[in-house]
């Protein structure tokens, strides 16, 4: 993986984590792992990063629910 891309990766999931309510650190423990299968399945579908909306809306698909409305 390149730099651009890492710091792709690293802004997409900072944004989601800021747009999810509750403590930081319980979210990130919480959807870190499912993240950062999303991101890995998405680049080998789309040959790119996916955006903080598409980590969302994935993760909310997965879980059938809307995950920043907990």
């Amino acid at each position: 993986m390149n730099k651009h891309r890492t710091k792709d990766e690293i802004l997409a999931q900072a944004e989601a984590f800021s747009r999810l309510h509750g403590n930081e650190l319980e979210l990130i423990q919480e959807y870190a792992g499912d993240f950062r299968e999303i991101i890995v399945e998405f680049e080998r579908l789309f040959g790119r990063v996916p955006t903080a909306d598409d980590l969302i809306w994935i993760e909310s698909q997965r879980n059938g629910r809307d995950i920043t409305q907990d």
